[in-house]
């Protein structure tokens, strides 16, 4: 044991060359030595790398090779690294980042123990929304010293760890055993917060949910009106609406409401909250309900607090998260949970319901019971299109309503998404959990090592899956039945890990159930059809219905222009961000409001940081923290921008599908058409004049601009020669442009 007063801990940090642990070198150390709260020792030095460093780096560091190229090589860093951090302990923020960069520079594996501020700060500060070291600089008010540098890092991440401290004396003792207890044999914190860290003498408090009264029935429903008004007309069985998505849509659905109870279907997260708002707001009693897999279940939790035995070494850590999250937020009902507790490890696998709900001890605190009474009860239930592709939903008694289906054009990505994935380590948890015999274990153990024999995404044969099946026969568990109820197997590597993939081939097998189950079914996209296919969606829903096309509340007189530039390439990635930064320069307008869409967020990334290198006003979701409006957005596909009349709209490769890819690549080039189109329709809603560009290296091949055809919105124009473009562009706004009012 080592006493508070004796720590000798090293915090130190890396800067490097890129992520790739294979490739990319270390090109600054920077470290503290610190006994009894002094430092007692520092470190720092440039390394000089045997590879370039790019400008992505420094453009996030401020290191360039000229400060690196006189600087001490790996042989002499190595030396005097060593004997500065000894056996002491090791702490940096994502260590497992940072130790496996300092053990290649090294060039061997440490004995040294390591701890990381990253999983520590979200142990102690669990209600904060992110836990990067410099929101945590900014959040606790600590001294900023130059940030992505490795000394003044180090620097930062030893004052945050005196806060983490400072709370962990003042954290309720209950908590501190089960952490012991939780991370014994994986964490040795008496090396970092000295011997008896976890005993104090106040007495323990215990862990308690926190009680919600549960709705209990249909009190709030509407009283169904016989007569039809409007688009009420449209309510029977099964009908496709062609209209976009706006205000005056949803006022008539708000009016529908008041007749008969709904079920709303929306594309994602946000869109999903921001109906629900609108209803609210107009008066009618809606609830947004989240996907199943986002209930954390309390009998779950309780019992492996009592047994925290039962959990693989794999996953405590997580489960540690989870509990400091629930004890310190009281959110458990993840209404508030930041995106490392939505994405916990554990959570999807302990988030399931086993129980006949009337008969389960915890019925007055789940967070599934609570919310699906609240549905049950509401006019108006807004969802996610997902919540159409999981077969424990279709359960449910609140189906039996009008459902509707906005921006059904995104129905198919959704669709091809949609897999149930077991890593071995998912399921040695539940033979842990369900405390399987040996030869269970050995079953599930001998199918992974025959899976990863096969090549990626090639599909496993029934025999493996049968394996599989009868090891967890007998046990009642939702995730299960979904995952071996579907009809295409395979495995991935998610993140260098093997895991088994299972999914459904055929999207009708969903649409059949709810049309037995539904009153109706509203698909609402603003087109249906897409190369020579009338209706893609009913294709896809195996659904059968007519088209209505309701009167358009957009602009009419409407300008656009389509543009292809053909001398444009993917082929070679970073040359293509060069090429495509000069491309933009030469068409952009300064002061045009511009939109700029990517299937990748990899290429959304480095186009960014070289727009910005290039003085252009970018804002990019997800790179920049505050979600400000800049002249030039950027995006994903995947994201719905708020805002619109754009002026340019630029289209980076075509939508991509990651999937398993049942349909062949006729029908997903087909679904990539349909989905852009509809894209384009929907961004263009209250634009008067826009010019679209299409960016994707296929469209030089004949055959494929042909396919691509029914794509465009306005008749596409292809570019051949960049430097008449620009002339061209000039020539088009002065031809259309509307001029404004007097």
């Amino acid at each position: 044991m080592v006493a508070e007063n004796e720590l000798v801990l090293v915090f130190f940090d890396l800067e490097t060359t890129g992520l790739n642990i294979g490739t990319d070198e270390v090109i600054e150390v920077g470290a503290i030595k610190v006994r009894n709260n002094q430092i007692i020792g520092k470190f720092n030095t440039f390394v000089r790398p045997s590879c370039n460093i790019p400008q992505l780096v420094t453009n996030l560091t401020g290191i360039t090779f000229e400060d690196v190229e006189k600087a001490p090589d790996v042989e002499d860093v190595k030396k005097r690294l060593k004997d500065f951090i000894e056996n002491y302990p090791l702490i940096a923020h994502n260590v497992s980042f940072d130790k496996a960069f300092l053990e290649k520079l090294l060039g061997e594996k440490l004995e040294n123990e390591f701890f990381d501020t990253l999983e520590l700060s979200r142990l102690f500060f669990p209600s904060l929304t992110s836990h990067s070291l410099q929101n945590l600089v900014k959040t606790l008010s600590i001294k900023k010293n130059e940030s992505h540098r490795a000394f003044s890092d180090a620097m930062m991440m030893y004052l945050l760890f005196q806060q983490i401290v400072s709370k962990l004396k003042e954290t309720d003792p209950y908590l501190l055993h089960k952490l012991k207890e939780i991370s014994q044999g994986i964490r040795n914190y008496e090396l970092i917060f000295g011997e008896n860290w976890e005993k104090k003498e106040e007495k323990e408090t215990g862990f308690k949910w926190k009680k919600k009264t549960v709705s209990s029935g249909a009190e709030h429903l509407p009283v169904c009106l016989k007569e039809e008004v409007g688009i009420d007309k449209y309510f029977n069985d099964i009908s496709f609406i062609q209209a976009s998505l706006d205000d005056e849509l949803l006022q008539q659905f708000v009016h529908v409401s008041h007749k008969r109870p709904l079920i709303i279907s929306a594309y994602d997260n946000s869109s999903r909250s921001d109906i629900a708002s609108f209803f609210r707001k107009s008066g009618v009693n809606a609830a947004s309900l989240d996907d199943i897999g986002k209930f954390v279940c309390p009998a779950k939790i309780d019992y492996l607090l009592k047994n925290t035995h039962l959990i693989p070494s794999y996953f405590r850590m997580y489960f540690a998260a989870l509990v400091f999250y629930f004890y310190g937020t009281k959110d458990f009902f993840l209404h508030n949970a930041p995106v490392y507790i939505q994405k916990n490890a554990l959570l999807r696998l302990i988030s399931f319901c086993d129980k006949d709900w009337d008969n389960c001890e915890y019925k007055q605190v789940c967070p599934l019971v609570d919310a699906v009474n609240t549905a049950s009860s509401a006019s108006v239930i807004v969802v996610n299109h997902s919540f159409f592709f999981n077969k424990q939903n279709y359960e449910y008694s609140f189906l039996d309503r009008d459902v509707i289906f906005l921006d059904a054009f995104r129905l198919p990505k959704v669709f091809s998404l949609i897999a149930t994935r077991f890593s071995l380590n998912d399921l040695k948890f539940f033979a842990s959990y369900y405390q399987f015999s040996k030869k269970k274990i050995n079953i599930i153990s001998t199918v992974f090592e025959q899976v990863a024999d096969l090549s990626v995404k090639e599909e496993i044969h029934p025999d493996l899956i049968k394996m599989l099946k009868e090891a967890f026969s007998g046990i009642n568990n939702k995730l299960f039945e979904v995952f071996f109820d579907g009809d295409f197997f395979w495995s991935e590597k998610r993140r260098g890990i093997l895991v088994i993939c299972s999914a459904y081939r055929d999207a009708s097998i969903f649409f059949e159930k709810l049309q037995d189950i539904a009153k109706s079914v509203v698909f609402i996209s603003p087109e249906f059809g897409i190369a020579g296919m009338h209706n893609l969606i009913s294709e896809f829903s195996g659904l059968r219905g007519s088209i209505v096309k309701l009167p358009s509340t957009q602009k009419k007189d409407k300008k656009v222009f389509s543009v292809v530039p053909l001398f444009l390439s993917l082929s070679n990635r970073d040359f293509f961000i060069d090429e495509f930064t000069d491309f933009f320069g030469k068409v952009h307008k300064k002061g045009e409001k511009s939109l700029i869409l990517f299937s990748s967020l990899n290429m959304l990334r480095k186009a960014y940081f070289s727009l910005k290198r290039n003085g252009f006003d970018v804002k990019a979701r997800g790179i920049d923290l505050k979600e400000e409006e800049g002249e030039i957005q950027m995006m994903l596909y995947d994201v719905i921008p708020a805002c619109s009349g754009w002026g340019e709209i630029y289209f980076v490769k075509m939508p991509t599908f990651f999937s398993y890819e049942p349909l062949g690549k006729e029908e997903y080039l087909n679904i990539s058409f349909f989905t852009l189109k509809n894209i384009a329709i929907e961004l263009l809603k209250n634009s008067v004049c826009c010019i679209l560009f299409y960016i994707d290296g296929r469209f030089r091949n004949k055959n494929f601009r042909e396919k691509a055809d029914d794509m465009f919105v306005s008749f596409p124009f292809y570019a051949e020669q960049k430097n008449a473009l620009p002339s061209i562009i000039d020539n088009w706004k002065k031809r259309n442009r509307i001029k404004p009012k007097l």
